[in-house]
């Protein structure tokens, strides 16, 4: 099957890796020992969706609890992870937030610095520091796997959502020579690898960007 997309006028072969999702009743909050927020910030591609994973690990599952998928600004992709932040503070479950690196740059530190004002948070943001494969292989041999064998497996209340519409699409959409965007996958890819490596991380600290107690830097 193709679809005629918004891509060079090319059309996008869908099914090449990633024949379908998988959607189910997911389990509470407490049912996680943590969950993983990744952001893939598209921050200077232009035509590019800003992209979070909210995840979890149960058992040998990967839960994809929510998704935000969105042409939109810097301003409301930030404001997607505190509103996440505000709504899992009391949940008695830690939630870790990644953004992909090096899309930290100054300019994207004064946005986070006008978020905290606003929501009078420090958000914790870590970066995602590693040295990544080239994305559809990184993207294919992590998570097509999980999703073949049923692991990988979306929130039912995402589904029909806008975001999630997007999400799917570029999923389905994904293969080698595809030039449709990936920004949703990748998060999902993001946030499934941290919470794989996170407990071999020994004492290594992610930077965290926010509004240090003790320094002047913001």
């Amino acid at each position: 099957q193709a679809i005629q997309g918004e891509y060079f006028n090319n059309p996008v072969s869908i099914g090449k890796v990633f024949k379908s999702l998988k959607y189910a009743k997911l389990q509470d909050l407490k049912k996680y020992k943590f969950l993983v927020s990744y952001t893939d910030p598209s921050y200077k591609k232009n035509g590019d969706y800003k992209a979070t994973a909210l995840v979890g690990k149960y058992k040998d599952e990967y839960h994809i609890l929510d998704m935000f998928c969105q042409k939109t600004t810097t301003a409301k992709m930030l404001e997607h992870l505190y509103l996440t932040y505000l709504k899992t503070a009391n949940t008695g479950v830690s939630v870790y937030f990644y953004i992909e690196y090096p899309f930290i740059d100054d300019t994207l530190k004064r946005e986070i610095k006008k978020a905290n004002k606003r929501f009078n948070i420090t958000l914790p943001l870590r970066a995602d520091e590693r040295r990544k494969p080239e994305k559809f292989y990184r993207i294919e041999s992590n998570l097509e796997p999980l999703n073949r064998n049923g692991k990988l497996i979306f929130n039912e209340e995402l589904k029909g959502r806008e975001d999630m519409k997007d999400t799917e699409f570029q999923f389905l959409a994904l293969s080698p020579k595809s030039r449709a965007n990936d920004d949703a996958p990748d998060a999902v890819e993001g946030a499934v690898w941290v919470l794989n490596h996170k407990s071999l991380s020994g004492n290594h600290e992610p930077k965290i960007y926010g509004k240090p107690k003790n320094k002047k830097r913001y």
